[in-house]
């Protein structure tokens, strides 16, 4: 990978918001050309899958940057066995001191920098005429063969979609998983969701937490899963009081009794979004996990990226039993209501199950 700093910029965190602008950049580069293939579908719309393919795997070296500038910084700053102590503080507490070491991506994203990339550089200069095109299908989960507990019935459940209606996010314990077999999800893995919120309450100073996607060798709700210091990944919606109410969606490691996490601030009320969830165990010592937050459709499918949150993996390569649909936070705060739904979850995999193919339900929703 080829980033190049210029002289002025000479810290970690510096170069840590150099990377920031950079993949923003990506981003906005690699939008432009889904823009260009997406307005003539007869000449591009089978070369946006393999050129999404292509955009992927050059972001990738962009935020393993990114993350060995983190994980620099946090170690500079707190041992392991200080860093436990930090993870088991509220998300509030956890929230400033991240923001306190890392910065506001949000600010410093839109900054100007003289820092350079091959990688953005190589998107550039991508032709999507000289392309190989490429076509299929995936299979989606059936949401009726997982297990539910909901003691509010404030959740209904249809082959395609789970939706919840007023969901009290951080006073009630509510799941839903399957259990996929002792370490189903080992390796690689790429995983496809789309969900969106219709309706969010505040507290007077308690925001919601809720789960999208969670994965984990335990049965429990996200609070559960932190306090018995379990092994497992999360992505999840989150309010926070700061100067006023932001919103979150956040990418989670929980790594024994250590929590790692980024970010992205601003998701919105009534938009529908599309994730890919991707764990690479090529990435990195043990791997590492990604969240691709696309708007109008899935990535690689023509989806313009929101954003897309990486977490370098520690400790170990881990198996996972267990696939969460669905999950809260119940630490007795406030009443915080959530309302829509998550649909089409699908793992990539073809075995146990009938064939569901997500493509005509992308059309019909």
């Amino acid at each position: 990978m080829a980033v190049t700093y210029t002289s002025q910029i000479k810290t970690d965190k510096e170069k840590l918001f150099a990377c920031y602008s950079l993949i923003e950049q990506f981003r906005v580069e690699h939008n432009n050309k889904i823009a260009l293939a997406s307005s003539d579908l007869g000449r591009y719309g089978a070369k946006i899958k393999p050129y999404a393919q292509l955009a992927k795997s050059l972001l990738k070296q962009l935020l393993a940057e990114q993350n060995r500038l983190k994980e620099s910084i946090r170690w500079a700053s707190y041992t392991p066995e200080q860093w436990k102590a930090v993870s088991s503080l509220s998300l509030e507490e956890q929230s400033v001191i991240c923001l306190t070491l890392f910065g506001d991506k949000n600010v410093e994203k839109v900054k100007t920098t003289k820092t350079t990339s091959s990688e953005l550089a190589e998107l550039k200069a991508i032709n999507l005429d000289n392309l190989s095109a490429s076509s299929g299908t995936d299979p989606t989960e059936d949401f009726t063969t997982y297990t539910e507990v909901d003691p509010g019935d404030d959740i209904t459940k249809t082959a395609d979609r789970i939706t919840f209606t007023a969901l009290r996010t951080r006073e009630d314990t509510f799941y839903v998983y399957k259990d996929k077999g002792v370490d189903h999800f080992n390796g690689n893995f790429e995983h496809l969701e789309k969900h969106t919120v219709s309706a969010w309450g505040n507290g007077a100073i308690d925001g919601g937490v809720l789960n999208t996607w969670l994965m984990a060798n335990a049965v429990g709700d996200l609070l559960d899963l932190r306090q018995a210091n379990a092994n497992f990944f999360s992505y999840f919606h989150y309010s926070l009081l700061e100067t006023g109410w932001s919103y979150y969606l956040y990418l989670e490691e929980h790594d024994g009794a250590s929590g790692y996490e980024d970010k992205y601030k601003n998701w919105n009320i009534n938009t529908v979004y599309f994730v890919e969830l991707e764990r690479d165990e090529a990435v990195g010592t043990y791997g590492t996990l990604y969240a691709r937050i696309c708007t109008g459709n899935y990535y690689g499918l023509g989806g313009s990226l929101v954003d897309t949150l990486s977490l370098t993996l520690h400790t170990s390569k881990k198996d996972f039993r267990y696939i969460y649909g669905l999950t809260g936070y119940e630490d007795d705060a406030i009443a915080v209501n959530a309302t829509g739904y998550i649909e089409l979850l699908d793992l990539q995999e073809a075995v146990d199950q009938p064939f569901r193919n997500y493509y005509p339900h992308i059309l019909a929703h």
